[in-house]
């Protein structure tokens, strides 16, 4: 039935396999095994005319070796060591040139489903690949790259699974990604650069008539997010790029959509004329960190194209089918460079919501030892991230290493305080507070964690 003889790949200049032969009878269910870097994929690839190679490959007793208009189905069980993925799936190679037929909708549904869960669940198995000239030669020395596709055509195929209607829009879905990009090593820095880095990626299917409101609501989020942290930014619209795809008509709609939604929010912006992304434009917002840098990480990005290449339709009130609107976007951008600039922002002091230890008991002496740990207990019971230091040390040295380890809340407890029973209040500033019940440390730690949530305006907590 399906049968392959002296099946050879190559990637550039490097073969991958070497003359393999294989057999598939009908009905029969063949199982490739081997570690990782074998050449299970590269078989597979080979087999279905996905990468260069050479050799005999029939099905049916006809040579499909070189055919670019395959109809193939093939049962596969693929396992990966590494990984712990062991899925079965049928991979679906169809019409695969669009210029002779437009593709079976479901058959190429299935076929693009199906090769990226392959690639993806046996991404450690691949051998690499190498950066060649126009003559396939070898140049960058053999180092090994790999291409990771973006969420975005994933999460246009988890839209298109099924018939959609008016009702479920807008549909909202998210992924927090990672990214790749091949920066140059003297451009990478720390958090704020860097070859690799993670994404909240989401994407947000709606009908053309709801686009303004999404970007609004995305907008709103943003300056929230902004304000929580005490971030100053900037806002840019980035335009139409020279390389680009998609109609003058759908450009000049998606730019008008996000020029009046950053009106409405009553945002001050430029035209950042020509860098937009080649599919849409976006409003871009950059972060001021502590020295004056600016630093890309939120981006609404609205995309008219992906949704017809992807045939992406619903059903709308009117019974007939219509075709949505597509809307990118990342809050934090990368998490990574965020991160980086937060840390940079509050030199360490990072504010009592988001300090992962909110406040550090300290004993005078070794008789308050017990009454320290109780009222650790009952902070922790209250809901603060309290610890408790009772080291044989000098009440100054550890009252230093508090102030060192930026810990908002600095609790001394002596004779007195146990007495009490609460504790001396001190700020990582210097300030002193005095004598606090454990309730009222409690709330006064709370009060402080919740202040920046009211003055950014979120209607919900991290604390």
């Amino acid at each position: 039935m399906l049968s392959a003889r002296e099946l050879k790949v190559f990637y550039g200049v490097i073969q991958g396999l070497k003359g393999v032969d294989i057999d598939i009878h009908d009905r029969e269910i063949v199982t490739l095994i081997g570690s990782n870097g074998a050449g299970k994929t590269s078989t597979l690839n080979g087999i279905v005319n996905l990468v260069r190679s050479s050799g005999r490959v029939s099905f049916l007793n006809d040579d499909i070796s070189r055919s670019q208009n395959l109809s193939l189905a093939v049962d596969l069980h693929l396992s990966n060591e590494v990984n712990k993925i062991d899925l079965s799936l049928r991979t679906v190679v169809a019409e695969l040139n669009r210029k002779t037929a437009p593709l079976d909708s479901e058959v190429e549904r299935r076929m693009i489903l199906a090769l990226i869960r392959q690639q993806h669940a046996l991404l450690d198995e691949a051998e690499g690949w190498s950066v060649t000239d126009a003559q396939g030669n070898v140049v960058k020395g053999g180092q090994a790259y790999r291409l990771k596709a973006m969420n975005c055509p994933m999460q246009n195929l988890i839209y298109r699974s099924r018939g959609r209607s008016y009702r479920e829009l807008p549909l909202k879905l998210f992924e927090m990604g990672n990214d790749y990009r091949y920066e140059k090593s003297g451009v990478v820095q720390g958090l704020t650069r860097m070859r690799g880095f993670t994404q909240d990626d989401a994407h947000i299917i709606c009908a053309p008539e709801q686009l303004e409101g999404e970007i609004l609501e995305v907008i709103h989020l943003i300056r929230d997010l902004m304000n929580l942290f005490g971030f100053q930014y900037k806002v840019a619209v980035s335009t139409r790029p020279e390389s680009s795809i998609g109609t003058d008509e759908a450009w000049e709609l998606a730019t008008n959509a996000l020029t009046k939604a950053v009106e409405k929010a009553g945002l001050p912006y430029e035209i950042n004329a020509g860098d937009g992304a080649f599919y849409g434009p976006k409003i871009d917002v950059r972060l001021l960190d502590c020295i004056g840098r600016e630093w890309q990480c939120s981006t609404i990005q609205v995309d008219f194209t992906l949704p017809e290449r992807f045939d992406l339709t619903y059903v709308g009130q009117d019974g007939e089918r219509h075709r949505p609107v597509m809307v990118h976007r990342a809050i934090m951008g990368s998490l990574e460079r965020f991160i980086g600039i937060l840390v940079e922002n509050f030199a360490g002091a990072l504010p009592t919501w988001l300090a992962p230890e909110q406040a550090r008991l300290l004993t005078v002496t070794d008789a308050g030892d017990e009454a320290t740990l109780k009222m650790c207990d009952e902070l922790k019971a209250l809901g603060i991230r309290a610890t408790a230091d009772t080291r044989n040390e000098k009440l100054g040295f550890k009252v230093r290493e508090a102030q060192l380890a930026k810990v908002p809340f600095i609790l001394v407890v002596g004779e007195k305080e146990v007495q009490a029973g609460g504790a001396n209040v001190r700020l990582r500033n210097g300030d002193n507070l005095g004598l606090k019940s454990v309730a009222e440390i409690a709330a006064l730690i709370r009060a402080d964690a919740e202040e920046p949530f009211k003055q950014g305006g979120m209607r919900y907590s991290f604390a």
